[in-house]
């Protein structure tokens, strides 16, 4: 999945095989860049599905 917010340049992809991982994993990819602690108040992650979010994905 992409991250999208962070910097130019930095990292923006991470995975997992549940949502969960996929969001604990996106929430660990956020803390390292930015450099902050993974504190709840601090921010926050949301997944979308690509069509939610009015991207495509691409086929195969």
């Amino acid at each position: 999945m992409r991250v999208d917010g962070l910097p130019e340049g930095e990292q923006n992809a991470t995975q997992g095989l549940t949502w969960t991982e996929a969001h604990e994993n996106a929430r660990d990819l956020v803390g390292l860049v930015l450099g902050i602690d993974d504190d709840p108040a601090a921010y926050a992650v949301e997944l979308l599905l690509a069509e939610a979010s009015g991207r495509t994905t691409p086929t195969h």
